[in-house]
């Protein structure tokens, strides 16, 4: 019996190693950018300045703040699921002058450096030029007139949202975007992007994120 758990602990830690194996080389391929397309997020301000978090974030829900639309991130995407927080050895962390360059569409120093960590690690670029990839995709999208205000309040049907941005970007195909809902919650419109920047289809993993046959779209408050 002895030599039976010896051996099975033996087996055990054999697949541990292989398992640690597999999963240094898939951080190894996407250190080097090896993904297949990114996600540009779009986040509803008023809908996060009503949580906990958005009420310990002044500079984007204090007094007098009013955004509608904000960059969340710029993400990487596999096919099926994500690479995030890999090694950033060799590229600097973003310096001030970026965070502040980006505060106009990203009002959260904090969110910034997060979406660094945890996103922009995966780019295989720089912090310099992942930023400023993340403002070329947010300015190639143009969105809808009504939902550029943070007094605007709806509540729509997922098509009826996803066609008011097909309405402002002709190019934009249908299978190009996706939302993501809580609690009926608009929190993230996504947007898939090729590589070299063309609107793309998005994998089933982006377009499953709200199944609410609602969506609500607070104003600033």
């Amino acid at each position: 019996m002895a030599s039976l758990r010896a051996g099975l602990g033996a087996f055990l830690l054999i697949l541990a190693f292989l398992g640690l194996v597999a999963y240094q080389s898939d951080t190894a391929k996407a250190q080097g950018g090896d993904f297949d397309y990114y996600v540009l997020s779009l986040s509803w301000s008023p809908s996060f300045c009503q949580t906990e978090a958005g009420r310990n974030t002044p500079s984007q829900c204090g007094s007098g703040r009013r955004y509608a639309f904000v960059v969340h991130g710029l993400w990487p995407q596999y096919h099926g699921g994500w690479p995030e927080y890999c090694s950033t050895r060799g590229r600097p962390q973003p310096t001030r002058r970026i965070i502040e360059s980006m505060r106009d569409i990203t009002p959260s120093d904090a969110l910034i450096r997060h979406q660094w960590r945890k996103h922009g690690s995966c780019s295989g670029l720089t912090a310099k030029r992942y930023f400023a990839l993340t403002r070329d995709f947010y300015e190639r999208l143009s969105v809808p007139e009504p939902l550029r205000s943070a007094d605007f309040f709806a509540l729509l049907t997922p098509v009826q949202l996803k066609d008011l941005f097909l309405a402002a970007n002709p190019d934009l195909p249908a299978g190009a975007i996706a939302l993501s809902c809580r609690h009926r919650h608009l929190q993230d419109v996504r947007v898939c992007f090729s590589k070299d920047g063309r609107f793309r289809n998005c994998g089933n993993s982006v377009r499953r994120s709200c199944h609410s046959d609602k969506i609500y779209l607070p104003a600033a408050r």
